[in-house]
């Protein structure tokens, strides 16, 4: 409810949680090539890193693909294993991810600032 309170109080200008310099950076790094490839590229290592998961966790337990195509119904626990075990991968390379592309994405901006001589600003 408060989420939507504040989107009211935002969409009406009534509040201003950013300046206009964030939305037109945002937009200007986000139609960027290098960005987008940068995109797609992590998002097909994240979906192949999730589908060795998938397969291994399945692997392990012995199940074949034709086992999975007919359906082969799973116990409540081993379908709850297989998610926190995605869920934990999912969330290690997240967080990686995010460490390791930070300060790259943060010298760049500080780089093309101090180029543009807005820095200051």
């Amino acid at each position: 409810m408060l989420g939507l309170v504040a989107a009211y109080l935002y969409r009406r200008s009534w509040i201003q949680l950013f300046g206009p310099v964030l939305l037109f950076e945002m937009v200007r790094t986000g139609r960027r090539r290098r960005i987008f490839l940068v995109r797609a590229a992590y998002a097909f290592l994240l979906l192949g890193i999730l589908l060795v998961v998938y397969w291994s966790w399945f692997l392990d337990r012995r199940l074949t693909l034709w086992e999975l195509l007919r359906g082969v119904s799973l116990r409540a626990r081993d379908l709850a294993e297989f998610t926190s075990s995605f869920f934990y991968v999912f969330m290690a390379v997240q967080f990686l991810t995010v460490v390791w592309l930070t300060p790259a994405y943060t010298a760049g901006a500080i780089a093309v600032e101090k180029e543009r001589q807005t820095l200051d600003a």
